[in-house]
């Protein structure tokens, strides 16, 4: 378990270039293989990890380094946003809805066919070049020019534990603010507990598994409102499609009665906590 001063830069360092090079590999797999959308979804995770990672040590960084390589990691985990959430949406169209109601041939193609869309508008704009040089620009200038002078001289262990503590006390004041219909706090919320169980399970085989049983607990949370969450996107897409209703007359009834089951099941949701 790391203890020294010296080993603070050395192992976010080790961590840090680890993430951005498991992104690196991501990036080129989905450039060799568009048909594997899990290839996006695992791509997506990996650049999470890396801002938590990035989030957690933020003490430790100099300002302008931190807010450049955030928005750059961020801006790469947008470009498939609406690809995940429409495959989401289409499995949870197969998977739960279609077991309460009869088919739909032509919604099914037509919900499909915004599928379709939405992969091949973030494929056509994809470049896995630039975002491999970004990285390694990235990982080549990290430690000189991402650490502030002063955190080389911080305490590893000292330093995670009083900022996992920190990131915990923040995450306990937004449960306090937690309303049952506010999607947008629940779902900052959530992504704080997942940033900080990412950021310990990075952490944790450096610290002898010490952190096994809040990462546990950090991922219930996260599971239990990820349907919640998931429903509350899926609501806000399916009704930006019922806008297009001129466009899309022949096929709003039956979308419309799809958001309608969504609602329900949203409902249902809280009621249940």
């Amino acid at each position: 378990m790391p203890s020294h001063r010296h080993l603070t830069v050395t192992l976010f360092s080790k961590l840090w270039i680890a993430q951005c090079e498991q992104i690196i590999l991501c990036a080129k797999s989905i450039q060799r293989v568009e048909e594997e959308i899990e290839i996006v979804h695992q791509y997506r995770i990996a650049i999470r990890k890396a801002r938590s990672l990035l989030v957690f040590m933020k003490p430790l960084l100099k300002v302008a380094f931190f807010n450049q390589v955030n928005a750059q990691l961020k801006e790469f985990a947008n470009h498939f946003s609406k690809v995940r959430e429409w495959d989401v949406l289409f499995e949870y169209y197969e998977s739960t809805y279609l077991e309460h109601v009869d088919e739909d041939k032509q919604l099914t193609e037509f919900l499909l066919g915004v599928q379709r869309k939405n992969r091949l508008d973030a494929y056509s704009h994809y470049d896995d070049q630039v975002i491999v040089a970004t990285l390694q620009t990235i990982i080549q200038n990290f430690e000189v020019n991402g650490f502030k002078h002063k955190a080389h001289d911080v305490s590893c262990l000292s330093f995670v534990k009083k900022r996992a503590k920190i990131l915990r006390k923040a995450i306990e004041q937004k449960e306090e603010r937690l309303k049952p219909n506010d999607f947008k706090r629940i779902h900052a919320y959530r992504i704080a507990n997942k940033r900080l169980r990412y950021a310990l399970e990075l952490l944790n085989p450096d610290f002898d598994g010490s952190f096994d049983k809040r990462i546990k607990r950090l991922k219930t949370k996260t599971d239990q409102l990820g349907n919640r969450c998931d429903l509350y996107v899926m609501h806000e897409d399916l009704n930006a499609l019922l806008a297009l209703r001129d466009q899309n007359s022949d096929k709003m009834s039956t979308l419309d009665k799809f958001l309608r089951f969504i609602s329900s099941e949203m409902t249902k949701n809280e009621a249940n906590g």
